[in-house]
């Protein structure tokens, strides 16, 4: 427009050996048209410019918007499967602790049984030696007194027979001698 303008001021300077006046006017209504319509293209384009400044501004808004609310719904997408994994986890866990407290308390009760098996052989090989000893005591013990007690039944008897041999009695009163050496033995708790 500007380089419009100046052909035609040139035009007009050499036309200007024409009568000044008309030509001055001529001028002067042709640089007016130019300025409006310069004026107006610019206003045009300022509206233009406004008009594609608005649209971008407006697409860009709404791209953003777009973005942010994809955005958004991958954010809580993401979210949402991140809590479902953590629950997943979460509630994998007690099963995990629950299944390796269930392995221990069956390995243990296992060491336990076989501790108990092997306690209870022990007791009762124990108990089975202690019983054989006192058998064996209780055996002894047993010829011990029969011994004693044979010792002192013959004993009696050869005391009675003494006594028997040194007096001659009767039948009754041999009786009677042995009943009554066999008393004082009981008394005496020889046998």
């Amino acid at each position: 427009l500007t380089k419009k303008y100046m052909l035609l001021k040139e035009e007009k300077v050499k036309a200007s050996e024409t009568p000044r006046t008309d030509s001055l006017k001529r001028t002067q209504i042709e640089a007016q048209k130019l300025i409006d319509e310069a004026s107006q293209k610019a206003q045009e384009i300022i509206r233009n410019t406004k008009t594609f400044t608005d649209k971008s501004t407006n697409l860009l808004t709404q791209e953003i918007q777009n973005a942010t609310q994809n955005y958004a719904v991958l954010y809580g997408e993401t979210l949402r499967r991140i809590q479902d994994e953590s629950v997943k986890i979460v509630a994998t866990i007690p099963n995990d602790v629950k299944e390796s407290v269930i392995n221990e308390l069956t390995s243990l009760r296992s060491i336990l049984q076989d501790e108990l098996k092997r306690s209870q052989e022990e007791a009762r090989k124990i108990i089975g030696q202690v019983y054989k000893e006192v058998e064996t005591e209780i055996e002894n013990y047993k010829e011990k007194r029969m011994k004693q007690l044979d010792d002192s039944i013959l004993e009696i008897v050869e005391q009675v027979s003494r006594k028997v041999l040194a007096k001659e009695i009767s039948l009754e009163e041999h009786e009677k001698l042995v009943m009554k050496a066999l008393e004082e033995a009981k008394r005496q708790e020889i046998f």
